[in-house]
């Protein structure tokens, strides 16, 4: 059994709260009215696929509970808003950039400019009007704090060394997280044109076109992706030892400086495969969710199944994730 609470959008027909029996049973009629009976079935999901056993279009969701991981969602509202979000502070960053910048040191070699500050305004603008009572936790502004199951992970701008020296390869980011399942990715690059989205269940998409990882079938014959952490000065010869294995292990490496796009390149099969770490959950949320929805791997640093709110990710196409993770854990042991 599960429940689910519902929150009425914006001309939606009411809906009471409802239980659900159930998995492979598919959507009861008696539960459920007629329109989103045929609603559930439009969407091209099997009455009896045990992993989308509810699916309701223009709703939004306050709580699930269940006996098991159930994965219900995605809603139109939500998509459009998060792509609306993320074009709008693309175009507020293309403002803003190849000219003077106001910067500010977080840290030794971590940046924010007053573009981060004013694309996370446009877009927390946006997020707060369409959806008042749901989380945000943003890079610059941090965890709003509000008590939900929906919050939204927002980097205004990924990519804010690139973005300060002139160098046209940065993103907007965002991802929505339903009770700790991330169900929602865009990442907008707008000097490319960049839009890729992914929702759960739906496939990953670059404007509106679908892509899928590549097929290379070894790490000998891939090129693969990764960043250096903030910290590096301070632990520099554990990440060149697992840099090096990488190097001698692959194709050839890349550094580009945005964990938003280059998780979205490994995505669209433009990298093979990606490994960092010291990572936050703005940096990795939206483009986790499009990876996997484009047939791609993820895990840990170690193997273990990944998250946004987990520091390391290894990313790529499931003929060679677990080469990259056995590669970097023989870096590890030589350490």
């Amino acid at each position: 059994m599960f429940h689910l609470i519902a929150k009425q959008g914006p001309n939606t027909p009411p809906l009471a709260a409802s239980s659900h029996p159930g998995h492979r049973s598919g959507v009861q009629k008696n539960l459920v009215p007629e329109s989103l009976r045929l609603a559930y079935l439009d969407s091209g999901l099997r009455r009896n696929d045990d992993r989308y056993p509810w699916l309701v279009t223009g709703w939004f969701i306050v709580s699930c509970q269940s006996s098991k991981n159930i994965e219900v969602f995605m809603f139109e509202k939500e998509f459009e808003i998060a792509c609306m979000a993320a074009r709008d502070a693309g175009s507020v960053l293309k403002e803003h950039f190849g000219k003077p910048h106001q910067i500010v040191k977080k840290g030794e070699i971590d940046l924010v400019t007053e573009a981060d500050l004013a694309a996370e305004k446009t877009i927390l603008k946006l997020l707060q009007s369409h959806f008042p009572d749901d989380n945000i936790l943003s890079e610059e502004a941090g965890d709003q704090n509000v008590v939900s199951e929906r919050t939204w992970i927002v980097d205004p701008l990924d990519g804010t060394t690139n973005f300060a020296h002139g160098f046209p390869f940065f993103a907007v980011s965002i991802g929505l997280d339903v009770a700790k399942e991330i169900v929602l990715g865009v990442v907008y690059n707008p000097t490319m044109e960049e839009l890729f989205t992914a929702r759960l269940g739906k496939g990953a998409f670059l404007n509106d076109g679908p892509i899928h990882v590549s097929n290379a079938s070894s790490l000998g014959e891939s090129l693969v992706v990764t960043g250096f952490p903030y910290d590096i000065r301070k632990r520099s010869n554990r990440i060149f030892e697992r840099f090096q294995r990488m190097v001698v292990s692959c194709q050839g490496v890349r550094r580009a400086g945005s964990a938003a796009i280059d998780l979205c390149y490994v995505a669209a099969g433009k990298f093979d495969g990606l490994w960092e770490e010291n990572l936050k959950p703005w940096d990795t949320a939206a483009g986790a969710i499009i990876v996997k929805e484009a047939g791609g791997t993820l895990s840990n640093f170690e193997g273990k199944p990944f998250n946004p709110y987990v520091e390391s990710v290894v990313a790529g196409n499931p003929s060679i994730h677990g080469e990259i993770v056995r590669t970097l854990q023989i870096a590890k042991l030589t350490l």
